[in-house]
């Protein structure tokens, strides 16, 4: 089986400092389906762009241990040792950050795959008009689709030209339930069979239990102006969705409630709307009991999520939750919002409450602060409910979908 794999946001996006939800899967997946001896992959761009093409050859080279001629491009540009920008096909409103080129294959070059994935973006039309290969689309999430009044500005063309590309030949990989139903909800003449369910993970290497007291641990948490086991963290970009001010607000409404004074909130993440960042810090910046922090290197981040009293995620929307894995794998207490897909990672697991619910919010951290058997539990029971998802069932999910076809 010969697969041709969009790898675009890998040539875009690294080597990085950071591997945001759609990145992280690209990179994930393009990693276990480079080494899978049950299929054939190679990599391909849907732009053209000559350094980005030599990066993504080296990258592949390097992180993947696979031969960089597993990169294809157009044979007759590549002759010519130069990429000619034609004309792009994206539209005047400037939705869609990757265009696709019209003719980055030749006809010739697809007729060898039989199936086309893409990770994050649109099915291009080159691909669609060769019936003999078989188009996938992974569905990350629909939220500026189904909840435009809380995604960000200019995401909302963005995801309705990536979705506008399906066709009924396409199978869509949903992350969650969550976003299969949402797209067939909104996409109705999408057949529920061609939408399936493959639930991304967390990576071990990274994310895993860390609760120590050497000295380097309790410097890095110093460095964060956080103690062991005397902070709440939050993992998101500061964005309307991911009900930052809400979480800021309960916290500060526990803390005075129950007169604690010394546990801190820890926010990291950067922002994903013009002024929204500058609005909290404004309000919060100078509370002795807030600490706001852009980045943590991935090397630290077990660290952080192992030691902290919870981890908190009151986002009112999400294709999967990600963070929500990361922490329960680091054998973290969560606290997290009911709706869309996050009920389907944490479960039983940890406490899922009204994102838009004060009390309820105040309530669950004074549980986890003060009712330490209980927040054990639920520390052990995400930790044992994180076995459920991992890279290599996902890899063998989507191999499988393959095979459906083959």
């Amino acid at each position: 089986m010969n697969v041709l794999f969009d790898a675009s946001w890998l040539a875009i996006y690294t080597p990085g400092t950071y591997m945001h939800g759609g990145l992280r899967v690209t990179y994930e997946m393009a990693k276990r389906l480079a080494i899978s001896k049950l299929v054939n992959t190679d990599f391909t761009l849907t732009y053209l762009n000559m350094p980005h093409y030599e990066q993504l050859q080296r990258f592949i080279s390097r992180e993947f241990q696979v031969p960089n001629d597993r990169v294809v491009i157009n044979n007759s540009l590549q002759v010519q040792g130069y990429y000619k920008f034609s004309k792009l096909l994206q539209t005047q409103k400037g939705g869609s950050f990757m265009m696709h080129h019209y003719n980055f294959l030749e006809p010739g070059q697809i007729k060898k795959y039989n199936i086309y994935h893409s990770p994050v973006e649109g099915i291009p039309d080159i691909i669609k008009k060769e019936k003999k290969i078989k188009p996938f689309l992974t569905a990350l999430d629909l939220i500026a689709l189904v909840k435009p009044e809380l995604a960000y500005s200019g995401f909302r063309e963005q995801l309705y030209h990536i979705y506008q590309s399906i066709d009924a030949n396409t199978t869509v990989l949903a992350i969650s339930q969550s976003t299969k139903n949402d797209l067939l909800n909104y996409r109705k003449d999408i057949k529920d069979e061609n939408v399936i369910v493959t639930y991304i993970a967390a990576n071990t290497d990274i994310f895993y239990p860390n609760s120590v007291n050497d000295e380097r641990a309790i410097n890095i948490l110093s460095n964060y102006g956080v103690e062991k086991g005397n902070y709440f963290f939050t993992l998101s970009a500061l964005a309307k969705f991911k009900n930052t001010k809400h979480t800021i607000n309960c916290f500060l409404k526990y803390a005075a409630e129950f007169n604690n004074k010394s546990i801190k909130l820890l926010l990291v993440g950067r922002t994903r709307e013009a002024n929204y960042d500058t609005d909290i810090f404004a309000q919060y910046k100078s509370h002795p009991q807030i600490v706001f922090r852009d980045f943590i290197p991935e090397e630290e981040l077990s660290i952080m999520y192992s030691n902290a009293t919870a981890f908190l995620y009151m986002s009112l929307y999400e294709g999967f939750g990600l963070p929500i894995l990361e922490a329960m794998q680091c054998g973290t207490a969560v606290i997290c919002s009911n709706t869309s897909s996050m009920p389907e990672v944490v479960g039983n697991a940890g406490i899922c409450i009204d994102p838009n619910d004060e009390d309820l919010l105040c309530d669950s951290m004074h549980i986890m602060v003060n009712d330490d058997e209980k927040r054990k539990s639920y520390c052990e029971l995400g930790l044992e409910r994180s076995k459920l998802f991992s890279w290599e069932k996902h890899t063998n999910d989507v191999i499988n979908a393959y095979k459906r076809f083959y």
